[in-house]
C-alpha cells in the first residue's frame, strides 16, 4: 500500500527530507556557535533517517568536526561514509582532500596518497584541490624516500 495514514508516499518523502535539512542547518547552527557534541548529535539523527540527499554532507560534516578536534581516526570513518554516498557530486574533492589530511596525520601515508588521487579526480576550475592535492601527493613520495614518483607529481603539476 502506498499510503499510510492517508499520505502518499510522495508526501511522506518530501517531510522526510525537510526534517533532514532542518536538522542539518540545525547541527550547522550548533557548530558554528561551538556546541560541538549538540551538532554531532543532529547529524547522527539525518543519518538515522537516511535521507539520500544529505547522508555524503551529515558524514562529511561530523568527519570535519573530528578532524578539527584532532580525533583523526574518527574522522577518517566518517569521511569515507561521506565517500560513499557521495556519488560524484562536486564535494567529493574536497571531502577526499579531508580524507587524505587526516590519513596522513596518522602516518597512513599509502591511504593519505589515495584519497589526494581521489581529490584530483576532477581537473577543473571547479576544483581549486587538484593542484594543493599533487603536490601533497609528492611531499608523501619524497618523506617516504620515493623521488622518482615524486619527480613526476611535479611534472605533471607543471
Amino acid at each position: 500500500n502506498s499510503e499510510v495514514d492517508g499520505l502518499d508516499k510522495a508526501s511522506l518523502t518530501r517531510a522526510r527530507d525537510s526534517l533532514a535539512q532542518a536538522m542539518f542547518f540545525t547541527g550547522l547552527d550548533y557548530a558554528q556557535t561551538g556546541n560541538k557534541d549538540l551538532a554531532i548529535d543532529e547529524y547522527k539523527k539525518i543519518l538515522v533517517l537516511n535521507d539520500n540527499n544529505l547522508l555524503a554532507q551529515a558524514n562529511a560534516a561530523i568527519a570535519k568536526i573530528y578532524k578539527d578536534q584532532n580525533r583523526y581516526e574518527e574522522a577518517t570513518q566518517y569521511f569515507e561514509k561521506a565517500l560513499s554516498k557521495s556519488d560524484g557530486r562536486q564535494e567529493e574533492p574536497l571531502i577526499a582532500f579531508q580524507a587524505a589530511e587526516c590519513y596522513e596525520e596518522q602516518a597512513m601515508l599509502d591511504e593519505a596518497i589515495k584519497k589526494y588521487q581521489l581529490a584530483t579526480r576532477f581537473s577543473n576550475e571547479n576544483n581549486p584541490l587538484f593542484v594543493k592535492s599533487l603536490l601533497r601527493i609528492a611531499k608523501i613520495y619524497e618523506k617516504k624516500e620515493q623521488l622518482e614518483e615524486a619527480r613526476n607529481i611535479y611534472k605533471r603539476i607543471m
